[in-house]
């Protein structure tokens, strides 16, 4: 199975293209969307579309970014998706450079579904670390 669309949210053109390319190769998703902070993602995610890939089942999200950070996008995003209910099924993931520990992580990001450090070595390993927020990922 793979995933209507995902969104992936960070300041580097590298990062979203590796991850990017990621995604393409495991077969994760086909429809892509990328957003360079998090006030650009917030106001993308604040005009629903009745396209059919949206909302993004899967939201990318780099801690550290100009305009608005991780940690912001977070609680903009809490609630925007608490005005749209489409929303309440998108599945968070912080991606980040940084190495912390889960408590660390859970104070700073606890209403995201998941963590990844940047960059898994290979494709294998990021569908490895999704599949316990997707299952059905085979």
């Amino acid at each position: 199975m793979t995933l209507r669309s995902v969104l992936i949210i960070d300041d580097s053109e590298f990062d979203r293209y590796m991850l990017r390319q990621q995604l393409l190769q495991e077969k994760i998703s086909s429809h892509i969307i990328e957003h360079e902070n998090g006030q650009a993602a917030i106001d993308y995610l604040n005009t629903p579309s009745s396209d059919e890939h949206f909302p993004p089942e899967l939201i990318f999200v780099d801690a550290n970014m100009p305009v608005m950070d991780g940690e912001e996008f977070l609680k903009h995003f809490q609630n925007v998706s608490s005005q749209l209910p489409e929303l309440s099924n998108s599945t968070v993931v912080m991606f980040t450079s940084s190495e912390c520990s889960e408590s660390e992580r859970m104070e700073k990001y606890g209403c995201a579904n998941g963590y990844i450090t940047k960059m898994p070595n290979s494709s294998e390993e990021l569908k490895e670390a999704l599949q316990p927020l997707f299952p059905s990922l085979h």
